[in-house]
């Protein structure tokens, strides 16, 4: 996921955690993640990720209504952490909890970089 390495000036992304709260059988459940601050990337990539257009999924609902098909969608967890490798030197600030006087260059993309769902498609 990252590489830990020395600060000497690099261009950092700050990060935040996340939490999400649900219940689940009536019992609280709370998720955190650690994401980073895309907005505050200098370097201009590409931030588009390939989907269906409108005309595509109404296509494909009148071929399952009319063939008699059922559709099924599904969630991957933690998808963005399943995407390739990063083509690009990005490095992030680590959360105050690490205590670290390094930074961490990324192996994959995470949440909240420009082109993360480009990386996970």
């Amino acid at each position: 996921m990252y590489q830990e390495i020395p600060f000497t000036g690099q261009n950092c992304i700050s990060t935040r955690w996340v939490y999400s709260e649900k219940y689940v059988d009536g019992k609280r459940q709370i998720k955190a993640r650690l994401v980073a601050r895309g907005f505050e990337e200098t370097e201009i990539t590409q931030t588009d990720s390939p989907t269906c257009s409108k005309e595509c999924i109404r296509l494909i609902f009148a071929l399952l209504i009319s063939n008699g098909w059922h559709c099924s969608s599904i969630d991957i967890k933690s998808a963005f952490l399943q995407g390739k490798e990063i083509e690009r030197e990005v490095f992030v600030y680590p959360p105050i909890e690490a205590k670290s006087q390094n930074v961490w260059k990324l192996k994959k993309c995470v949440y909240g970089l420009a082109d993360a769902s480009r990386y996970w498609f």
